[in-house]
């Protein structure tokens, strides 16, 4: 598609971004960069470029992100390239680590705290907070944030509504030693309706959250338990 057409379907999806911006973010590498070709007989002289799809849902990704209210800046190349880092290896192996919700807060599977960011990455320093737990919180908000928009784009949903991403995994049948590096299998993503943006684990069709909510509650009964018998 050509720049004008990539303008229109991110306005169709409800992403308002210049033809300039476009341009710049793709030839600074934020954005798929487009393919160059040169003109068939009769199109005249010299080079077109083609913008891809993988253009689109990168740029909607982008503006979603300016467009959460998370940051006070624009999201820098490496902030982006940290982004899509983390993207690829949430689509490769769903990495995320699951904690209960803040203290006084009911434990439920929509309580409890989904992460795919590890807060001891090398890579976080380009990000505010003052701790490493903070900075990765603030990657892991980005993610989700990127990760819905790509996958409402993908489908051409409205980037203006909620929605959550679910990762259908299996667990693998590989040997003990390769099931080590990658015990869980991606094999489908689905986009659902929701409050507000989220991206969820299915593992063999249950819903992670709901298992880490059991645990928790769990851990929580025998840690009153335990305070009980000692008083």
């Amino acid at each position: 598609m050509n720049l004008v057409e990539l303008q229109s379907v991110l306005y169709d999806l409800g992403a308002d971004i210049p033809q300039n911006t476009l341009k710049r973010w793709g030839y600074d590498g934020l954005i798929r960069r487009p393919q160059r070709y040169k003109k068939g007989k009769g199109g005249g002289k010299g080079r077109a470029v083609s913008w891809t799809w993988d253009a689109v849902a990168e740029a909607a990704a982008i503006w979603a992100i300016k467009n959460a209210g998370i940051l006070k800046a624009p999201p820098s190349k490496k902030m982006i390239d940290a982004i899509k880092l983390t993207e690829y290896a949430v689509y490769q192996w769903p990495p995320a680590k699951y904690s209960p919700p803040p203290p006084g807060t009911k434990i439920t599977a929509e309580s409890v705290r989904v992460k795919f960011v590890d807060d001891e990455r090398q890579d976080l320093d380009s990000y505010p907070g003052r701790t490493p737990a903070e900075r990765s919180d603030l990657l892991n908000s980005l993610v989700v944030v990127w990760i819905c928009a790509i996958e409402k784009a993908r489908r051409g949903m409205s980037l203006q509504k909620p929605a959550r991403v679910v990762l259908h995994s299996i667990e693998s049948n590989a040997t003990e030693l390769e099931r080590l590096e990658e015990p869980y299998i991606l094999k489908d993503i689905t986009v659902e309706a929701a409050d507000r943006d989220e991206v969820i684990e299915r593992i063999n069709g249950l819903d992670m959250r709901e298992l880490a909510a059991r645990l928790f509650i769990s851990g929580a009964s025998s840690t009153r338990a335990e305070k009980k018998s000692n008083s």
